[in-house]
């Protein structure tokens, strides 16, 4: 049984109100924007979050995250990440 990164919300990146909701499909997936827009730091928020890395969950510049997979073949979200709120 094997999943997928369904969905990526992440709240307040970089500045207060600035929100983003990412729905990934299970096959192939393509983030882009112009240079300074944040690609390489939502994917270092998946990916430290995934990873579970507090230290450089810190570091990056947003408010809250929350991930949600879903089984291959399947569309039912499951949420397995959310929240690295900080204080």
């Amino acid at each position: 049984m094997d999943n997928y990164v369904r969905r990526l919300r992440i709240e307040s990146l970089f500045a207060e109100d600035n929100n983003f909701t990412i729905d990934f499909d299970e096959n192939v997936n393509c983030i882009y924007g112009s240079n300074g827009t944040g690609k390489t730091t939502v994917i270092n928020i998946l990916v430290a979050s995934l990873c579970l890395d507090l230290k450089q969950l810190s570091k990056l510049p947003f408010k809250n995250a929350s991930i949600q997979t879903s089984q291959t073949g399947k569309k039912k979200r499951k949420t397995f990440f959310r929240g690295f709120q900080r204080c």
